[in-house]
C-alpha cells in the first residue's frame, strides 16, 4: 500500500479508527509510514474527524505536522480539533501559513465563529503584525468579512491596534458592513502625527 491508498483515505475520512489501525498495522517501519500518517492527518482534518487525529498523533507521533492539515483544522472552526494540533506544537498558533498569513488571519478570512477567534487569541494568537509582514491585519479582515461588530470588540480587547494607514475602515465601508464600520469608527481616533492608535475597549 502507498500513502495514497484509497482504503486508508476512506477510513480516515469516515472516522473508522479501528479499520484505519488494522490497515496501518500492515506497514513495516519505512519511509512510507511518515508520509502516510501526514496524508491521513490532512484527510482527517478536512473531514473534521477528531478521533482519527487523536489516534494518529498518539500512536504514530509524526515528525512533521503538514501545513495543509493545520489549515484544514482552522477551516473546520472546531476548537477540539485545532487544540489537538496546538497540544503537539504550541508554536502553530502564530505559524506563517504559506509565508503570508497566520491561523488568526485564515480564520478571519474564512468567517469562522467569534468563539473560535476568541480561542485563538486566548492561546496567544497575535492580533497585529510586525512591519516586516506582508499579510493583512486581522482587524482589516474583520472589516472585510464580518458583519457582527462583536468581532471588532474581541480583537481590540486582545490588543489589536488601528493605524493611520489601516485599511480596516475602508474595507468595511466598501463591503457595506455598516455595523462593523461604525464600531471601528468608535475605536478609531484620527492620528494627525501618524502614530499608531490603540483605542479603549468599547463599552
Amino acid at each position: 500500500m502507498e500513502f495514497s491508498d484509497p482504503n486508508l483515505l476512506q477510513a480516515a475520512s469516515t472516522g473508522d479508527v479501528q479499520h484505519l489501525e488494522q490497515l496501518l498495522a500492515t506497514y513495516q517501519p519505512s519511509e512510507w509510514l511518515e508520509a502516510t500518517v501526514q496524508n491521513l492527518l490532512i484527510t482527517g482534518s478536512w473531514e473534521c474527524q477528531l478521533q482519527v487525529i487523536q489516534f494518529l498523533f498518539n500512536k504514530y507521533k509524526p515528525n512533521v505536522i503538514p501545513e495543509e492539515a493545520i489549515r484544514a483544522a482552522i477551516y473546520s472552526g472546531s476548537i477540539p480539533l485545532f487544540s489537538e494540533f496546538l497540544l503537539r506544537d504550541p508554536s502553530i498558533i502564530n505559524l506563517r501559513l504559506d509565508r503570508r498569513s497566520t491561523p488568526l488571519v485564515v480564520a478571519c478570512i474564512a468567517r469562522k465563529p467569534i468563539e473560535f477567534l476568541r480561542y485563538l487569541l486566548e492561546q496567544g494568537a497575535d492580533p497585529n503584525r510586525g512591519p516586516e509582514d506582508s499579510m493583512p491585519l486581522p482587524i482589516e479582515c474583520i472589516g472585510t468579512f464580518y458583519q457582527d461588530p462583536a468581532a471588532v470588540d474581541l480583537l481590540m480587547q486582545y490588543g489589536a491596534v488601528l493605524s493611520k494607514d489601516s485599511n480596516a475602515l475602508e474595507s468595511a465601508e466598501r463591503r457595506g458592513n455598516t455595523q462593523v464600520l461604525n464600531r471601528l469608527r468608535t475605536y478609531y481616533t484620527t492620528a494627525t502625527s501618524g502614530e499608531t492608535v490603540s483605542a479603549r475597549v468599547y463599552g
